[in-house]
């Protein structure tokens, strides 16, 4: 139906006279019988409201004690303001009339909510509260827009009802805000709209994740029968601490610890004797923006006990040895072992034994020797190594030669003689685990140690029993048992006058190849003292 006339001029104008609701203190009389009419509103209504009925309003004193009668019969002296409202008025005279609501004796205007906030809490939330004015309200409209669209009803909330979340908005966007008090619909009307707020959602920010580096070289060392030591080394610099990992037996991993950030160490003790545990370490981040990294490599240990077998690691394979300069050697291998505690590294000059000259830690496959002779040969192995308990040093790797480059312009010249492991690189002596053999009338040489002292890499291939020699642009390929070789890929004989010269294989495993055929494609020159049973190569040509 029509929302009622609004609250009456005079009340608005004369507070006194309403309480807070608009409802009439003083009595209203009939201006022709002096009867009172029943107490209510009065005020104007606009040509839609009909039902007038006009009166005078008789005022109360200022001390509100008693209501102000008639002037007719008012007791002398006492003050009174009379109001006429709309006397011998008639409603086609005035377009508003003055009239006593004798229809609706209760009814009242809600109180507009005050107070309200928009406070946004995230990239989607919004949260509103206010001040509750009304007591006898049914409860409250909330309305919201966005910049350029009109206001729609979001929410319908309980009466008493002084705070609502807005939830599930768009990032970065304005929303404007108004409530409202709802009445019963009959006697108790809504209330006017609050003031206008408006917020903005957060923007969203998206984070790319920093994933940590993660720990590497773990090593496990088994200290007593009940107690396993670990360490490792620390490749992040953003993780909030490590999560250690165990594993018994052929079992799963379980989580046993968890250290501070920088921590590079953890004691896993009660454990049983002679027991075989594997470990695991992580780097764990935030869980925000900083991931947890990938795991650590494993590592094994074997508590003490008599019951305990130790584990014997696995020899490394494929050791390279390549000159980089005058003055510096390049080792790389290939790491067979997963319980290793680092890697111990040899080499050999000339006719000397090898000798220790450093060590790496575990899972490390890579060596620089530097600080060389120019034009010296150097001949590598190494090993894996243990804890000396349960845990045993490997084998030795195969053995790599190289050969350090000569200052520019200098020539290298090596000699060797037949019959003998015995040679010399400018003069200085060597020696081989295999001597030169003449064999179909050719000298026959092992490659390992010809090829990297001019300068070559030597590369073995089991599937193909193919030896492949390097040398700056310069690739020969050749394989036992065969006359011929590939050099840059052309075929060639390997000895046009004698097709029964072929690379072979001679105890300890060498493989002997032509020395003419490997110098002269290296760019030497070969020549022959049959006096002394010497082979002279000089690098390069003369």
């Amino acid at each position: 139906m029509p929302e009622p006339c609004r609250r009456e001029v005079v009340c608005r104008q004369n507070p006194a006279i309403c309480d807070a609701n608009g409802v009439m203190i003083g009595l209203l009389f009939r201006p022709s019988t002096g009867a009172p009419l029943p107490a209510g509103r009065v005020g104007f209504r606009d040509s839609s409201c009909n039902n007038f009925e006009k009166g005078v309003l008789i005022l109360k004193r200022s001390d509100y004690s008693q209501p102000m009668l008639h002037p007719a019969s008012r007791p002398a002296g006492w003050t009174a303001l009379l109001v006429i409202i709309a006397l011998l008025l008639t409603s086609l005279a005035w377009p508003m009339a003055a009239r006593a609501d004798t229809t609706s004796p209760t009814s009242m205007f809600l109180a507009a909510p005050a107070d309200l906030s928009a406070t946004p809490v995230s990239v989607s939330q919004i949260n509103l509260a206010w001040a509750d004015v009304s007591g006898n309200e049914t409860g409250y409209s909330i309305e919201r827009r966005k910049d350029g669209e009109l206001f729609t009803e979001i929410a319908l909330m309980p009466a008493n009802t002084r705070a609502y979340s807005d939830s599930s908005l768009s990032p970065g966007t304005t929303y404007t805000y108004r409530l409202r008090a709802i009445g019963n619909g009959t006697n108790i009307y809504n209330s006017d709209y609050s003031a206008e707020v408006s917020a903005r959602t957060w923007y969203e920010v998206i984070v790319i994740p920093v994933i940590p580096g993660a720990p590497s070289s773990l090593i496990a060392a088994a200290v007593s029968a009940s107690q396993i030591d670990l360490s490792w080394l620390d490749q992040s610099d953003n993780e909030t601490g490590y999560r250690i990992e165990r594993q018994s037996g052929s079992g799963d991993f379980v989580q046993i610890g968890m250290t501070a950030p920088n921590v590079t160490s953890y004691a896993d003790i009660g454990l049983p004797a002679a027991a075989t545990f594997t470990y695991r370490v992580q780097a764990v981040g935030n869980g925000r923006d900083v991931r947890d990294s990938a795991w650590s490599n494993q590592a094994t240990a074997i508590t003490a006990g008599t019951a305990a077998t130790p584990i014997i690691l696995e020899a490394p394979s494929n050791l390279t040895a390549v000159a980089a300069g005058s003055n510096q050697i390049n080792l790389a291998w290939t790491d067979n072992s997963s319980h290793e505690f680092g890697y111990s590294i040899e080499r050999q000059v000339g006719g000397e034994s090898f000798g220790p000259i450093d060590s790496v830690l575990a899972n490390i496959t890579t060596y620089q020797d530097t600080g060389l002779a120019t034009g010296t040969t150097y001949t590598y192995r190494i090993k894996a190594y243990g804890n000396g308990r349960d845990v045993r040093n490997s084998e030795y790797s195969n053995q790599s030669s190289t050969t350090t480059s000569l200052a520019p312009g200098a020539q290298r010249v090596l000699r060797f003689y037949l019959g003998q492991s015995e040679y010399y690189v400018n003069n200085q002596l060597q020696s081989m685990d295999a001597v030169p053999v003449s064999i179909k009338g050719r000298t026959m040489l092992p490659v390992t140690y010809v090829a990297p002292a001019l300068g070559a890499r030597v590369y073995w291939n089991q599937a193909e029993r193919k030896v492949t020699i390097v040398q700056d642009s310069s690739t020969i390929e050749m394989w036992l048992g065969l006359n011929f070789a590939r050099v840059n890929g052309t075929a060639v004989m390997i000895d046009p006058a004698n097709s029964e010269v072929v690379p072979l294989v001679v105890p300890p495993g060498r493989t002997m190849l032509p020395l003419r055929f490997i110098a002269e494609q290296l760019k030497s020159q070969v020549d022959w003292d049959a006096a002394q049973q010497m082979i002279t190569v000089t690098y390069p040509k003369i």
